[in-house]
């Protein structure tokens, strides 16, 4: 079968000499002279031993199950969040919003140990809404009403300021302890009722 002229049928092998001295003239070597480097033998290059077991994981583990394992964790450990689900009627305490596979277990002050895991440290939010408010952006003041820093002001967001929380607990003793949400206000520089954040 005669190959088509024009189609590209991957490399040629040249014998020939003529073919060698054509190529050479279509693709003459580099008059730059070689580089010679030295290497010092004395320099060495430090790596943290923490980064380099990390990296290391990562090349070897599926990402998609990395994200699953972070999302599980976000959901916070299993007695903690049933609790909180159970007070909070399964009811983002903020949005109103009750699809159970999007509410998360936040810690009102930051988990530090078991101890920390208490119904009256948590609130149960919306994946979104757990993000804004593990980042100082969306808080509850001590008489339980939802507070947006400013920098929210052109999403929708900003409708949730001022409103009282859309559910909590009907037992007193699991509300939101209030020395834990003045100490989340208290990190909302963005938030300025002093009266409130003393407390």
């Amino acid at each position: 079968m005669r190959a088509r002229a024009g189609l590209n049928f991957g490399p040629q092998r040249i014998d020939s000499p003529e073919g060698e001295a054509y190529l050479a003239d279509q693709f003459p070597s580099s008059s730059v002279p070689p580089v010679d480097i030295e290497i010092d033998e004395t320099l060495r290059v430090e790596i943290d031993e923490t980064l380099r077991v990390e990296v290391e994981s990562l090349l070897g583990e599926d990402l998609r199950e990395r994200a699953q394992r972070t999302i599980a964790l976000r959901q916070g450990q299993p007695a903690f969040r049933n609790a909180l689900l159970t007070a909070y009627e399964w009811t983002c305490c903020v949005t109103g919003y009750r699809t159970e596979s999007v509410l998360e277990a936040a810690h009102i002050s930051p988990y530090k140990g078991h101890h920390t895991n208490d119904v009256t440290n948590g609130l149960l939010l919306r994946a979104d809404i757990h993000t804004l408010f593990d980042r100082y952006l969306i808080t509850v003041t001590t008489d339980l009403k939802v507070k947006v820093a400013p920098s929210l002001a052109a999403t929708p967001y900003m409708d949730l300021d001022s409103q009282p929380l859309a559910v909590v607990p009907a037992m007193y003793v699991q509300r939101p302890a209030t020395a834990s949400l003045a100490a989340h206000l208290r990190l909302c520089h963005w938030y300025e009722d002093e009266a409130v954040v003393s407390l």
